[in-house]
């Protein structure tokens, strides 16, 4: 763990006052480690206003819109596909959530560069990552046969929790 991380898990468990917190929270089955963040974050929004809402889209990072022009980003992005499969490359539509820990088990980036969400899943973070577990879900059901090259693309918007330069665009 980080120097800065270790420090706020820290404070957290001095907080409430129990050094084995974060190895009991661990040894709960996922569904109810689940569940219980759910609970957690249906009571925190129930105490939030349209004005911390507004707060919050202000200044969380996560959550600014992009500059580019949607309407040219997905024409672009449409003749690219269309390119694709004229070439014959499968294209896939990812989800914009990923199962939990794909980008850190497939793709091998720190789980703090990923924005974990809730029921098991994460942000995308990288469309590889998914491109490769869908892959080896059809290779396992035998919807597909790896003895000839597997062609496969995919255009995705994704976000990563990693610090990028403080700089407009980034």
């Amino acid at each position: 763990m980080a120097n800065a991380k270790d420090a706020i898990t820290k404070r957290i468990i001095s907080l409430i006052d129990d050094k084995d917190i974060v190895e009991k929270l661990l040894s709960l089955p996922k569904s109810d480690f689940n569940s219980l963040l759910l609970e957690v974050f249906r009571l925190q929004a129930g105490s939030m206003t349209p004005v911390d809402i507004v707060k919050a889209y202000q200044t969380n990072r996560f959550s600014t819109p992009s500059e580019v022009d949607p309407a040219a980003y997905h024409a672009f992005e449409a003749e690219l596909l269309v390119l694709a499969q004229e070439y014959g490359v499968e294209t896939t539509l990812l989800s914009p959530a990923a199962p939990f820990a794909a980008s850190s088990v497939f793709g091998f980036v720190d789980q703090n560069n990923v924005v974990s969400a809730v029921r098991g899943t994460e942000i995308l973070s990288d469309p590889t990552n998914m491109l490769a577990v869908i892959i080896a879900g059809k290779l396992k059901a035998k919807e597909l046969d790896n003895r000839t090259p597997l062609h496969y693309c995919t255009t995705a918007r994704v976000l990563r929790a990693q610090v990028f330069p403080a700089r407009k665009g980034y």
